[in-house]
């Protein structure tokens, strides 16, 4: 239940003066039942309407004195309101954005792919001989207080899941190039 503003003031008035344990008349014999009625006229209550200008937009207020002369209806349930900005208008996509240019703008997309795609293949190849140079070193270093094989494995495992990712990529890589021809 939403209390009107007056009740409200005078719940909280109520309220405020038995914590404080004050006595105090309450707020309409102190303020009259005319500025009582003036405090709620101005207040916005808890009803919202949404109006149509002349224009035709939408306008929505909880202002009892903003509907007056406008055609409004109460707002039954809860909408998401956001604040007006100027509508952006957005141009017509061109062909080249769309991406149904002709067969020659096509054609270099492909290629400039493709240039793209054998240079990445070339940098994992050239990676994979750089981990696999690596777990090789790995492999050979024995130190003493590997005693136990697991240790061994375990100092290997990073290495050889280089050299697996490596392989992964560049299959990859390749099945996409592949695609392209």
């Amino acid at each position: 239940m939403v209390a009107r503003p007056a009740q409200a003031l005078q719940d909280v008035s109520r309220a405020a003066s038995r914590a404080m344990g004050w006595v105090l008349p309450s707020v309409g014999l102190l303020f009259g039942p005319g500025a009582m009625a003036q405090m709620g006229a101005g207040a916005s209550t808890g009803t919202v309407w949404r109006c149509i200008d002349s224009s035709g937009h939408a306008r929505y207020t909880n202002v009892a004195s903003d509907t007056a002369g406008q055609q409004c209806s109460i707002v039954t349930r809860e909408i998401m309101v956001a604040p007006s900005g100027a509508p952006t208008v957005r141009a017509p996509a061109s062909a080249a954005q769309t991406g149904s240019g002709d067969a020659l703008g096509q054609r270099s997309r492909e290629d400039a792919r493709r240039r793209i795609l054998e240079d990445e293949l070339k940098n994992e190849q050239a990676a994979l001989a750089r981990a696999r140079e690596m777990l090789s070193e790995q492999e050979s270093i024995r130190s003493g207080d590997e005693r136990n094989y697991q240790r061994v494995l375990d100092r290997l495992k990073p290495f050889q899941d280089a050299v697996t990712e490596r392989l992964k990529n560049i299959d990859a890589l390749e099945r996409e190039v592949g695609r392209l021809k």
